[in-house]
């Protein structure tokens, strides 16, 4: 259970604490590391990350027993187009009954329209991004006496640029991609793009093959001999924005080879992305671990709407998995989040 004794199989160190308080309802919210706490000022732990019409999202909340005893406890949203897997229950002390998660969806055919009216700062970013378009709604947690209100935001702004697109949308922020999933892709003058399934995060990740063709390093070269890919992307919000790559971590398939990429978005110069480690270094250890190389380039968003992001090969061999674009929004996290492609 724990070859050569390193540390990285140990055990967690943990604590028990036998609670004397009396019983009450706790709720924790998906994205949030405390749970709701109205005691705390600006604590911004009562809300549910932005539901987006685009991707549409589910977000869950944990209900769970605080102290020794019974709670029933009702979930009473406000608007019909709230929709909860649950909506009562009673949490006891009794093994698997002292949590349950809820899902909260949205009934997409029953939201108004969302205004393009632009908020007051909340000190809180899954508000701010995007900034306008929301209609804004909640759900009353009752237990006893008490009532705890959850805030429900909905993006809903129904553009026509996006009635007929197909591709990737911003989400809170950030756009997610799996490399497998592109728009298009171009062959080279001696190598293409090929899918290998069984690999990386995704189960599937992209390479360029042969492993035998020359790498290449002139920018212009790349782009006019080298193999492409291509996804298609609509940003809500604009800027410089942290492009990260994510590969299976390899090594150079020969001596005097790399294992880089080169990414550009929309026209702009591609820039090469270098995922090489050497020897048994504490970034190869630590990515060995993790099964992930994240290198990250800075790009430009010129403005809100449909732009493409661009891959070519520099290295053959260069196992790509998963893609992030953050406009500002992403919360850093062990793995990528989901794809955030449109429904």
């Amino acid at each position: 259970m724990q070859p050569r004794f390193l540390p990285v199989f140990s055990k967690p160190v943990y604590s028990v604490v036998d609670s004397k308080e009396k019983p009450a309802l706790g709720l924790a919210l998906e994205g949030y590391e405390i749970e709701v706490n109205h005691d705390i000022v600006n604590s911004y732990a009562d809300v549910l990350p932005v539901f987006n019409s685009y991707t549409d999202n589910h977000y869950f909340i944990d209900v769970f027993l605080k102290g020794k005893g019974n709670v029933e406890w009702k979930a009473i949203p406000k608007n019909d187009w709230i929709k909860i897997s649950e909506t009562k229950g009673v949490l006891t002390n009794e093994s698997g009954k002292q949590q349950k998660r809820l899902w909260v969806s949205i009934d997409w055919d029953k939201v108004p329209k969302g205004e393009n009216q632009k908020e007051a700062p909340l000190g809180h970013d899954f508000q701010l991004i995007p900034p306008s378009y929301k209609v804004n709604s909640a759900i009353d947690f009752v237990s006893g006496d008490h009532t705890v209100t959850i805030g429900v935001s909905v993006y809903n702004p129904k553009f026509e640029a996006l009635e007929d697109f197909s591709g990737f949308v911003e989400d809170k922020g950030f756009v997610s991609i799996n490399a497998e999933n592109f728009s298009r892709k171009v062959n080279g003058l001696e190598a293409s793009w090929e899918l290998f399934e069984g690999l990386g995060y995704t189960g599937k990740v992209i390479t360029a093959l042969p492993r035998s063709v020359n790498s290449e390093t002139d920018l212009k070269l790349i782009q006019q001999n080298s193999p492409l890919l291509e996804y298609d992307f609509y940003a809500f919000n604009f800027g410089e924005v942290d492009v990260r790559m994510q590969a299976v971590p390899t090594h150079a398939n020969y001596e005097g080879r790399g294992v880089r990429c080169a990414v550009a978005i929309d026209d702009a110069e591609p820039v090469i992305v270098d995922f090489q480690t050497f020897g048994r270094s504490d970034t190869w250890k630590q990515n060995v671990l993790k099964n992930a190389s994240v290198q990250s380039v800075k790009q430009i968003v010129n403005k809100a709407g449909k732009h493409t992001l661009k891959i070519w090969m520099v290295d053959s061999g260069v196992m790509i998995d998963q893609i992030l674009i953050d406009l500002g929004g992403w919360k850093k996290s062990y793995a990528f989040p989901k794809e955030t492609i449109k429904k």
